[in-house]
């Protein structure tokens, strides 16, 4: 054998060995590896940005809930108490929402003299009650409600929803529904 003949079949031989280490199943699994790495930092991040969004949906639903039990009470003064035991409060801390102080407000809508607010404990004026001059009204008990939303990783000077607390204020209504008179006191619930 020549030695170019010998060269030939060495480069033959080293072809056929190459083709059989690019066909090895375990060589591919160096490349995936960095790409599943890659891949699974990148959903870590996506997942992070996605827990603020949902964590504002369920304080919208609690905050709901709130005013909605709120405005079932019997009496006006039992709004508030209404909502410090609503039984969302207690859930809200686990899920990263922190709420503040809320405030209560009673709307009053009349066909012909328009929109009157009345906010707090403050009674609601004769002319504005069922059976004032300004009546039918419509009532509705508007609940402002401050709120924290906390992202997944929190840091110090961070962008805002990302990192950083997120500080909503949610301003819901729900109408109220006894416009009855307390038999005992002559007094319409809604002033009560």
């Amino acid at each position: 054998m020549t030695l170019q003949s010998k060269l030939v079949m060495h480069n033959a031989i080293s072809q056929r060995k190459s083709r059989r280490r690019l066909n090895a199943r375990g060589y591919v699994l160096a490349e995936f590896g960095a790409s599943f790495a890659v891949l699974i930092m990148i959903m870590i991040v996506l997942a992070s940005g996605a827990v603020v969004p949902l964590r504002f949906l369920i304080a919208c639903g609690m905050v709901e809930s709130m005013v909605h039990r709120a405005a079932l009470a019997e009496r006006r003064s039992l709004s508030g108490t209404n909502i410090s035991a609503d039984p969302s409060l207690k859930m809200a801390n686990t899920c990263g929402i922190e709420f503040g102080a809320p405030q209560i407000t009673i709307v009053c809508v009349s066909q012909s003299a328009g929109t009157f607010t009345v906010a707090g404990d403050t009674p609601v004026p004769a002319e504005w009650l069922p059976n004032g001059t300004n009546a039918p009204c419509t009532y509705s008990l508007q609940l402002i409600q401050p709120a924290i939303i906390r992202p997944l990783c929190t840091n110090s000077g961070g962008l805002t929803g990302l990192n950083a607390p997120l500080l909503v204020t949610f301003s819901l209504n729900s109408c109220w529904e006894n416009q009855g008179c307390d038999p005992a006191t002559m007094e319409f619930f809604i002033n009560e």
